[in-house]
């Protein structure tokens, strides 16, 4: 399988894209648990009746010894009250094992992801060895570049393309709203995506954009452009950061985007504040296939 179709989901399936990790799940799936960090964590997707996919990542200083970590893992996991179903299987790179809990099948996949030195783990829950869904997942996982000096990140409607070194640092997910905010030191990054648009939008887009900057930003420059059917609204200035004894500890480069997208009627926002003012050649954010990327 290509690089190309194991990052195009099958028509039913979901695209994300977390922490420079991708894979696409069955379209009824949600993420409803993520980690901030790059070093190690756990995302959880469920669908309407429970969980069905946990995904797990820890840095390791190399290539595990397979054979032994499985002994470990197996002995542990019997030692938890766990069944074991299938001691070994194997998917791909993927290695695996499955066990039974109250009636509940677990499959677990492991492979090593050497470009980042991780460790990642798929556990899926409740779900038969032979589910087209277990494969089509494994199949579609991979390891994401940085590239043009970004990574991508794709998650609760966003697809947003994120300066490399920028840090996860708030992630709020509301009814009719999704947010991140990325940073590194005083420079960050802030990408949102809002829904029933008709029931709070009382006034001009530009006008509602305008009370969406921060205190301490100093606009310098307002216009509108226009790119595939979408007219963005564009504010553009310098934002001062207080520090002791009345100084400022920082001026940066600000600028930040909106516009309402012609094929789903939201409002999607992007905002960075960096010391570089090249950073503000392109647009990051995409919301539709018009106003996205070329490569997927």
């Amino acid at each position: 399988m290509s690089r190309s179709e194991r990052l195009t989901p099958q028509s039913d399936y979901k695209a994300y894209r977390w922490q420079r990790f991708a894979l696409a799940t069955p379209g009824e799936w949600e993420m409803l648990q993520f980690a901030r960090s790059a070093e190690a964590g756990r995302c959880s997707w469920a669908d309407r009746y429970a969980f069905r996919l946990e995904m797990h990542w820890r840095l390791v200083q190399g290539p595990p010894d397979w054979e032994r970590m499985f002994k470990d893992y197996t002995s542990r996991l019997v030692s938890q009250g766990e069944e074991m179903v299938t001691p070994h299987c194997q998917h791909g790179a993927w290695r695996g094992l499955a066990t039974r809990q109250s009636g509940l099948l677990i499959q677990r996949y492991g492979c090593y992801v050497a470009p980042r030195q991780c460790l990642v783990e798929m556990v899926f829950l409740g779900m038969a060895p032979e589910d087209d869904e277990v494969k089509s997942v494994l199949d579609s996982f991979q390891a994401e570049e940085i590239r043009n000096g970004c990574e991508r990140w794709t998650a609760f409607g966003l697809d947003a393309r994120v300066a490399a070194g920028r840090c996860l640092a708030e992630c709020r997910i509301e009814p009719a709203r999704a947010q991140m905010r990325f940073a590194a030191g005083d420079e960050e990054e802030v990408y949102e995506r809002l829904g029933l648009v008709a029931h709070w939008l009382a006034e001009p887009l530009a006008a509602w954009h305008r009370r969406r900057i921060p205190t301490f930003c100093d606009l310098a420059c307002e216009r509108e452009e226009e790119e595939a059917g979408h007219r963005i609204h564009i504010l553009r200035g310098q934002r001062r950061r207080p520090g002791a004894l009345g100084r400022w500890r920082s001026r940066l480069n600000y600028e930040s985007l909106a516009w309402r997208c012609a094929a789903d009627g939201r409002i999607y926002r992007q905002a960075i504040a960096s010391a570089e003012a090249r950073e503000f050649a392109a647009r990051r954010l995409a919301c539709c296939a018009a106003l996205g990327w070329r490569e997927k």
